[in-house]
């Protein structure tokens, strides 16, 4: 069986990425914050460029500027005060597209939906003691989606679930990232935070739900690039396209482990 010829090109990406954000995450604080600036900025120039916006022309600029704004604003005055100001900025901004195509308009959700995953990111990792482990969860939790789905979905087969959007995901697949999912979710809470046995059921479920927001976040951002006729979010990571290419479940499940972490919080669940 002849290789991909981009395998080695995605191995050394990986080999390079991995670790600076293993560091990052490690690191916390600003660094963490910084890098998930980043990430936020490039993610959100990659959608508006999929939706076809030039390079040069202002809604480009303000997507990029608001994100700057909310990202700041969420490590000065709080996550809370970040959300407001991503929400309020993105309805400012489609507000100023309401005339413009709709490729342009799209790009108002495509600066909340990544932003707000880049808060809720930095939420968890500031959790004391705990947070990096959070994090490691929600990552570990959307690799092990991806993987139990390919497995499952390529030995099983079956009805697939968007045909015109992802050819290649079944039904099958989806339950197979759901319970590889949960499994790892329930795993890594006895080992990391040394839980309880009643609790593995709720984490479990609390995995099989990210698996299925995981998989929603794959969905959505591939009928985004069918609907604009684009094959990668950007060339930014040779051998893996663009950072959206990438981290699309992350971003889609950031902000549900969000919710979930703080109802635990404010409901007195103790790690």
């Amino acid at each position: 069986m002849a290789l991909p010829k981009d395998l080695l090109p995605r191995f050394l990406s990986a080999s390079v990425l991995a670790p600076v954000v293993l560091v990052g995450l490690w690191l916390g604080g600003t660094v963490f914050t910084l890098m998930m600036a980043v990430i936020a900025l490039v993610g959100v120039y990659e959608w508006t460029r999929i939706c076809g916006a030039p390079r040069r022309d202002w809604p480009v600029w303000a997507a990029l500027a608001l994100t700057i704004l909310s990202i700041a604003t969420s490590a000065t005055l709080g996550s809370g005060a970040g959300l407001i100001t991503v929400l309020a900025g993105a309805v400012i901004f489609r507000v100023a597209l309401f005339f413009a195509p709709l490729a342009r308009n799209l790009t108002a959700f495509g600066l909340a939906y990544v932003t707000i995953a880049a808060i809720g990111l930095v939420w968890l990792r500031s959790i004391p003691e705990i947070g990096a482990e959070l994090v490691v969860c929600l990552l570990v939790a959307v690799w092990a989606t991806d993987i139990g789905a390919y497995f499952s979905g390529r030995l099983i087969g079956g009805p697939r679930i968007a045909p015109s959007i992802s050819p290649n995901k079944t039904w099958a697949g989806l339950i197979g990232g759901m319970a590889c999912s949960g499994l790892v979710m329930a795993l890594l809470a006895d080992v990391l935070f040394d839980i309880d046995w009643p609790l593995h059921v709720p984490v479990f479920g609390a995995g099989a739900l990210l698996a299925v927001v995981a998989q929603v976040g794959d969905f959505g951002e591939s009928a985004l690039k069918r609907r604009f006729g684009v094959k990668d979010s950007g060339h930014i990571i040779p051998g893996h396209g663009g950072v959206l290419d990438r981290v699309d479940g992350v971003l889609s499940a950031a902000p549900v482990m969000a919710i979930v972490i703080f109802l635990a919080r404010a409901n007195g669940f103790e790690f």
